[in-house]
């Protein structure tokens, strides 16, 4: 995840896991916000683009994400899930930079989110007569997304970014 700063400049910032065994379930959950750039205003996202289109193939460039950026994390104490065994997707990250965790929470509602190691315990909890409050999803350690009606399987079998450092990763 990239984000342009006032001054213009790139920032990268590391989006760490504290458990390296959740890296596919999250990794799947992102999606391409894990190589996303964010930019504080369209001023910024202009200038953006003009660069991706002289540095990135047509269809191959990364998504923008244009967002005032704030200096504290949202609150989420509300509306996040709080499961006394699974960590939501907001939890089970380390995130260095308040706009990058912003931009998560805005884009993929991370704090909803549930990572349930188990595909079948994630879809007793998800599935049964109580699933958790203010939590919209679970994701397995396989990368399987897991609603209150609904699954799906991941073609993805492993992670691409999120195996290690993801600055190295991005180079």
């Amino acid at each position: 995840m990239f984000q342009t700063r006032h001054d213009g400049n790139q920032g990268s910032y590391l989006i760490g896991l504290k458990d390296p065994e959740l890296a596919l379930a999250v990794e799947v959950c992102l999606k391409y916000l894990v190589v996303a750039f964010t930019c504080d205003n369209y001023e910024d996202e202009k200038v953006l683009k003009s660069l991706m289109v002289k540095m990135y193939p047509a269809g191959k460039r990364p998504t923008i994400i244009t967002s005032q950026f704030l200096q504290h994390v949202h609150d989420t104490r509300k509306r996040g899930v709080n499961h006394p065994q699974y960590p939501s997707v907001l939890q089970s990250l380390e995130i260095e930079d308040p706009v990058v965790a912003n931009c998560l929470i805005d884009q993929r509602n991370i704090e909803s989110i549930l990572l349930i190691k188990n595909r079948a315990e994630a879809r007793r909890v998800m599935q049964g007569k109580n699933p958790p409050a203010n939590c919209i999803q679970a994701f397995s350690v396989d990368g399987d997304q897991i609603y209150t009606n609904r699954n799906y399987s991941s073609d993805q079998t492993r992670p691409n970014y999120l195996s290690g450092d993801v600055e190295e990763e991005i180079r």
